[in-house]
């Protein structure tokens, strides 16, 4: 179990290195690695699935009626996200009609773990509003 352990650490260790600065100065934070290594766990005991399924999403054609949904959209983008283009994150944004868009300078793919606490307030203090 040692040997399977420190393979998944510099397995995690590796892909932090490659990560554009931004993020790095987050997944390098203790707790951040831990969640990451559990994810490489749970991506490996699921066979990559999840990895699958985002490259299905991101090459196959959808149909989407953008305006036709009961919810308001949330978009936080790191300007520095070397996974998903920004360029994404504001097409998202006008295709949606009701959405928010924040795009979080000096950040990168992994914003939403540093700014966790004010995604979910805005999200709250948008449902309070609602009610």
């Amino acid at each position: 179990m040692k040997k399977e352990n420190h393979h998944i650490e510099t397995t995690v260790k590796d892909s932090i290195d490659k990560m554009p600065e931004a993020d790095q100065l987050v997944a390098n934070q203790r707790h951040f690695q831990e969640v990451i290594t559990k994810a490489a766990v749970e991506a490996y005991q699921n066979n990559g699935l999840a990895v699958y399924y985002d490259a299905v999403a991101m090459t196959e054609k959808v149909s989407l009626n953008y305006a036709a949904r009961p919810y308001k959209i949330y978009i936080w983008h790191g300007e520095k996200d070397n996974v998903w283009p920004l360029k994404t994150a504001k097409t998202l944004n006008k295709l949606y009609t009701d959405s928010s868009l924040h795009i979080i300078e000096n950040k990168g793919h992994l914003l939403y773990l540093s700014y966790f606490d004010e995604i979910v307030n805005e999200i709250e203090s948008d449902q309070a509003r609602l009610k």
